[in-house]
């Protein structure tokens, strides 16, 4: 028999369920083996250029059981890296259960940065000792309002590219978050209603910490949120039976093994979820000398949006470039600027110059003053007081569409 594939939850014209490619599924488990497979996927692909891109130092990683009981955690090497644009499979042991290696099956997870070198993470994986495949896509982090990126890696059907969710340890070139909570077993679904409640019901995915959460500061043996008693899920629909009521479930601690108990006083609202936070002055996020500082991004994908990127206050990365919209960001600025696209090296190509330093952005025709972003629950604005030229960078960078 064929297997089905996995729906994901992802965002395309709307919260969808995408079936995600089997070929990035976490690894089997061999036979007579107990362990966890979490595959960590990666943004953009970004040849030859490792100081800006999205890769990085390989996370952290906790899993716990729908009882809140810590099953394993996987702490990196220093030299343990997950280049751009690619998926690392991780193996998680049991060391946490009890008894020591139980086939017990991981819902929870927790990624978190122990090292300075940020990752922008588009996917994650997980499958558990019986082989149960379940998934996640970068765009929920975008969706709830946590630091995000597009990215340029096929996932899922029909060339689907899930944007990516930053995490880092010390919050260098504007990044917020250190790590992030996911109850993978809440973002798969094949019947289409699970993601119709996300869109319906937007505060049933971002605002119940167990479901998903940013945090600004959690450590390797940091502890999760968790649902208890577990979730009344409709069979039928795999829907929450009350998504209105979901915003205010904020489960219980988990912890190791004996320390969860249906008595222990449920976890105060955190201060920390990235989920709808309020409109604020936007983040300077690629200032001279930061990690992106110098360098553009061209995409010819009509999934990729410069306006998009300018008019969110969350996103962070590299200035940008849509052939498809002719249009231009500038993320330091959240200036929107019209492109003639004859000034821009096609995809695969990089760009052309006259002596050893970098492109110029004026190399690239500009056909009248900046717009602005529209009205929007995220617009950022100019700062007055910003005396950066945005037609002066100092870089060009195009990318490559991965296969």
């Amino acid at each position: 028999m064929a297997q089905v594939a996995l729906g994901v939850i992802g965002l395309l014209l709307g919260v969808a369920s995408i079936p995600m490619m089997e070929q990035f599924y976490a690894d089997k488990i061999n036979a007579g083996e107990v362990y966890t497979n979490v595959k960590v996927g990666t943004g953009s692909t970004l040849a030859n250029e490792s100081s800006y891109n999205t890769g990085g130092h390989k996370p952290n990683i906790a899993l716990w059981g729908n009882d809140g009981h810590r099953i394993g955690r996987y702490r990196p090497h220093k030299s343990d890296y997950v280049p751009d644009g690619t998926q690392t499979n991780i193996k998680v042991h049991h060391g946490d259960t009890e008894p020591e290696n139980a086939a017990k099956q991981p819902e929870y997870i927790l990624l978190t940065m122990n090292d300075d070198d940020a990752i922008c993470v588009n996917y994650v994986a997980v499958t558990g000792p019986d082989n149960n495949q379940m998934g996640w896509y970068g765009d929920v982090g975008f969706t709830c309002g946590a630091d995000w990126y597009h990215s340029q890696y096929k996932i899922g059907a029909n060339d689907y590219m899930p944007r990516c969710t930053w995490i880092d340890k010390d919050h260098t070139n504007g990044l917020r978050f250190q790590g992030m909570g996911i109850h993978m077993t809440d973002f798969n679904s094949n019947s289409g209603a699970l993601a119709k409640q996300y869109q319906d019901v937007p505060d049933s995915m971002c605002k119940t910490s167990p479901r998903f959460k940013m945090y600004e500061s959690i450590g390797p043996d940091g502890v999760l949120p968790i649902y208890w008693p577990p979730l009344n899920i409709s069979p039928a629909n795999q829907t929450d039976a009350d998504p209105q009521a979901m915003s205010s479930n904020q489960g219980i601690p988990g912890g190791d093994p004996g320390m969860v108990t249906p008595q222990r006083r449920a976890v105060e609202p955190a201060t920390t979820n990235a989920s709808y936070s309020a409109t604020r002055a936007p983040r300077k996020t690629n200032k001279p000398g930061s990690r992106f500082d110098g360098h553009l991004i061209v995409s010819h994908h009509a999934q990729h949006s410069a306006i998009e990127l300018c008019e969110s206050d969350y996103s962070v990365g590299a200035d940008f470039a849509s052939i498809e919209e002719e249009q231009y960001c500038d993320m330091y600025t959240k200036d929107i600027w019209p492109i003639c696209t004859d000034s821009l090296p096609n995809e695969g190509q990089k760009p052309k110059t006259n002596n050893s330093s970098p492109p110029s952005r004026k190399n690239m025709t500009t056909t009248a003053e900046p717009k602005k972003p529209a009205s929007h629950s995220t617009k950022s604005t100019k700062d007055p007081n910003d005396t950066k030229d945005p037609k002066d960078p100092k870089a060009t960078k195009d990318t490559k569409d991965p296969k």
